[in-house]
């Protein structure tokens, strides 16, 4: 009986014919097919080990097809003192959802700085998403939530490994904490940085490291930290020991690397001088081809954004430079995608403090909804200010609920159809998909024509918002009340005049019909007098 699976016994030998019999091949040709056959099975190979196992460019993220499949990409970086048995997983869930993450990359090898990659995604799809470190399957940390539209690529979470959750054995040897300072704005002459740090439980901060060159992008160590202790860590700008400005604290694990602290100085420079302030685009998500990418700055605390840079290139790190910034001086900024000369997304707004490089802004595109109805934006002139002589106005929209998932609303009033140089807000809708009230401050000039107009989101953080609506025409003034005239309502009867209590009622005067013509009929005779 044969082995299972294993092919049957032949029972008969096939008879050979008398006149043919199989044809020989010499070793010539037998070494001539082997070497085509090796050589495709290579070629092969390689082609699908390049398929899989390349890492993505930015060309590639605008190069799938609109609704199939991307991909989402970059690292995880890991503070504390990491298990040995741990591993990565990577979680999703559409933007806007409150349901659970669904995981979609698991099994990677924990080490600080280790890269994912996850190739479903949706392309065009906002996603909220994190990182976990998992031992045995269970997390024992997570990553602060990232949103992003797919595809994206570079994009960093950051796992601070709890102190109870280190290696028992780690506790108490020393560790390291190091990173660089992001230091923008005027840098008094002789500045100095500080870096503190205060340990979990401390009540104070302690100053581990002083002296180090007040240069953007210095870069710092502790060596000093306790391994698996959390530390909140902070950076100081000093000028003779007193210190000018300073970051935020940052809360990591040691050890930890790659850390930055951002100083913004608020220190003022003796006298202005025209710096620059320098960066570049994350660009994620549904790039509609022929997309261009415009910068554009304000002075912080004003209202209208100026555009200095436009037509840049939509592609993933193109850079910006805005070259009339005035030292000391905080600015906000913000980029927008533009396609078909109607933006599509915005990034979001970054401030920082002149001069200031490496600052990057960072675009989520997804697909562009449609505008919003023409007849979906209202105004009301609600009042001017007696001093200033400027309206204020109320513009409703989503009038009538027409946008039912819309859950921010972009509203701009300009001086000419599409403009945005007089009034240029985004807020959150206080009812997702409801109609809202958006009340301008005193801007508009009395009797000056202007346009308002709405853009939507479906989301409150992906910086996607719809076409803009049709423009509505505002035009506020003073009604001019015309002058009364003075009429009586009864007409006074003069007293010297009588008035008969019987008036009597005039009859009407017969008229004779002949029942014949007369025979001689006088001529009237015209008498004249001198």
């Amino acid at each position: 009986m044969p082995e299972p699976n294993a092919p049957s016994p032949i029972s008969q030998e096939i008879p050979k014919s008398p006149d043919k019999k199989p044809p020989s091949l010499d070793k010539k040709t037998i070494g001539i097919i082997a070497f085509f056959a090796l050589t495709a099975l290579l070629i092969a190979g390689f082609f699908l080990f390049t398929r899989t196992s390349h890492a993505p460019t930015s060309e590639e993220t605008t190069s799938s097809q609109e609704g199939g499949s991307a991909f989402v990409s970059g690292s995880v970086g890991i503070n504390g003192v990491i298990p040995s048995s741990a591993t990565i997983a990577i979680g999703e869930r559409k933007h806007g959802s409150d349901g659970q993450f669904q995981i979609v990359v698991t099994g990677i090898q924990a080490s600080d700085g280790v890269s994912y990659h996850w190739d479903t995604a949706s392309h065009g799809q906002p996603y909220d998403m994190q990182a976990y470190l998992q031992v045995n399957g269970n997390t024992i940390a997570s990553s602060d939530i990232v949103t992003l539209v797919a595809p994206a690529v570079s994009e960093v979470f950051h796992i601070n490994i709890p102190q109870s959750q280190g290696s028992g054995s780690s506790q108490n040897q020393s560790a390291n904490i190091s990173g660089i300072v992001d230091l923008n704005g005027y840098i008094p002459p002789g500045s100095t940085i500080a870096i503190a740090e205060q340990a979990s439980g401390q009540s104070a901060f302690t100053t581990t490291i002083t002296g180090l060159s007040a240069t953007d992008g210095i870069a710092w160590t502790w060596d000093n930290a306790n391994a698996g202790t959390a530390y909140a860590i902070i950076a100081y700008l000093q000028v003779n020991g007193n210190t000018v400005s300073q970051s935020n604290a940052i809360s990591v694990t040691a050890p930890a690397a790659n850390e930055v602290l951002v100083i913004n100085s608020t220190a003022t420079p003796p006298a202005p001088a025209t710096v620059s302030v320098s960066g570049s685009i994350n660009l994620n998500g549904s790039i509609p081809q022929g997309s261009t990418i415009s910068v554009a700055a304000r002075q912080t605390g004003t209202q209208t954004f100026s555009i200095f840079a436009s037509n840049l290139s939509a592609s993933d790190g193109v850079t910006w430079n805005y070259g009339n910034a005035t030292s000391g001086v905080s600015y906000d900024f913000q980029a927008y995608l533009q396609s078909n000369g109607q933006t599509s997304s915005t990034s979001q707004v970054l401030t920082v403090t002149a001069p200031a490089n490496n600052e990057v802004l960072t675009i989520n595109a997804q697909t562009q909804p449609q505008a919003p109805p023409a007849n979906s934006i209202t105004n009301e002139c609600n009042g001017k200010n007696p001093s200033t002589n400027l309206w204020q106005v109320t513009l409703g929209v989503n009038n009538n609920n027409v946008v039912p998932g819309a859950q921010q609303y972009w509203v701009t009033i300009g001086t000419n159809q599409g403009g945005n140089n007089v009034y240029n807000t985004i807020v959150n809708a206080n009812n997702t998909g409801q109609f809202q009230n958006v009340q301008t401050g005193f801007v508009l000039t009395e009797g000056q024509q202007y346009y308002a107009q709405y853009a939507y989101s479906t989301c409150q953080n992906c910086n996607t918002f719809s076409q803009f609506s049709q423009s509505l025409q505002i035009y506020c003034t003073t009604p001019n009340t015309p002058t009364p005239t003075n009429t009586p309502t009864n007409t006074p009867v003069p007293s010297s005049t009588p008035v008969p209590t019987n008036t009597p009622v005039p009859q009407p005067t017969a008229t004779l019909t002949p029942t014949s013509a007369p025979v001689n009929t006088p001529t009237p005779t015209l008498l004249l007098q001198n």
